[in-house]
């Protein structure tokens, strides 16, 4: 199925992604990766540079440009003139994506005004005695959590705030005082902080189907999409998650390519989700709080937190 706007080339640099210290690094082995090339006229010394500058992981076949690549060269060519050059480009993009969901529920139930939606199709429907649901970053009124659980699902709640401790709790909701994370570690506030694919093996849902996932941790979900295992976002059926694009409030006054570098991170989060199968359902802006910004490249302001919901096809 093909996604509105045209993806941005990319490669998976999950590691570049997570600091700029990386990215300036990797940027200074590009070049000189660059200037070996143009030398390519000696057999030996292109032969040598060839073996040392191969990718470490396949390139996704979806992010290259038309035609196809085959030589580093043309490949980092291609990378730099798309993801530092066309920065209004990538926002376009960004935004069509978001703003145009795709057909793939036909019936979208809701949990409630301030919760997220569900697919209700018979196929993706949670409910039921083998119904699991995980919801990462609680509200004090929990009727998402109450409403799946009404329905029969297995529901774990997470926040390392939750103030009524760990258990099994009202409605049958269990409760968890953790955090979803990139890393796994305690943090120094002494929070459990761990990824999604380790968590589902310390609660031995390892290889469980994943009725619902919803996630709403306050900007941390680009992190946490970035390290994540596929093999466990590939145990979901539908997720919803409230984004945040909190690197976009002060846009206009940074540079074209950390500008560019923002947008195509969180761009490619998302050619990542299309990747392992979920289409987007459903997007609508923060009813309390949009946070609108004026992004260079687009002639109106655009909303920076966005809660949307994936069913996997």
């Amino acid at each position: 199925m093909a996604l509105p706007g045209q993806w941005v080339a990319s490669v998976p640099w999950r590691s570049v992604r997570r600091n700029r210290v990386a990215l300036a690094a990797a940027l200074t082995t590009l070049g000189v990766g660059l200037l070996t090339l143009l030398s390519a006229q000696h057999a030996v010394i292109s032969s040598s540079t060839s073996q040392q500058q191969q990718p470490q992981q396949p390139i996704s076949k979806r992010f290259l440009p038309a035609g196809g690549v085959a030589e580093t060269g043309a490949i980092i060519s291609h990378l730099l003139s798309q993801r530092w050059r066309q920065g209004a480009e990538t926002a376009r993009a960004l935004f069509s994506y978001l703003e145009q969901p795709e057909p793939c529920c036909q019936h979208l139930g809701d949990a409630g005004a301030r919760d997220p939606p569900f697919c209700l199709d018979p196929a993706l429907a949670p409910g039921g005695r083998s119904c699991l649901v995980y919801s990462f970053g609680l509200s004090a009124e929990l009727s998402f959590e109450r409403a799946l659980a009404a329905r029969g699902c297995e529901v774990h709640a997470f926040d390392p705030r939750w103030p009524a401790g760990e258990g099994r709790g009202e409605a049958g909701i269990t409760f968890h005082r953790r955090a979803l994370s990139g890393e796994n570690e305690t943090s120094e506030a002494g929070w459990h902080r761990a990824t999604f694919g380790q968590t589902l093996r310390e609660l031995g849902h390892a290889g469980r189907a994943i009725d619902y996932l919803r996630v709403d941790v306050v900007g941390a979900e680009w992190t946490w999409l970035d390290a994540e295992e596929e093999q466990a976002l590939r145990q979901v059926r539908q997720l919803g998650m409230v984004v945040y694009f909190n690197d976009l409030a002060g846009i206009e006054e940074t540079s074209q390519r950390n500008r560019n570098y923002m947008l195509s991170w969180y761009y490619d989060t998302f050619g990542q989700l299309f990747d392992l199968g979920f289409c987007l359902v459903s997007s609508r802006e923060d009813a309390d709080n949009p946070r609108r910004r004026r992004i260079p490249g687009l002639a109106e302001e655009k909303a920076t937190i966005w809660e949307l919901i994936w069913v996997r096809r």
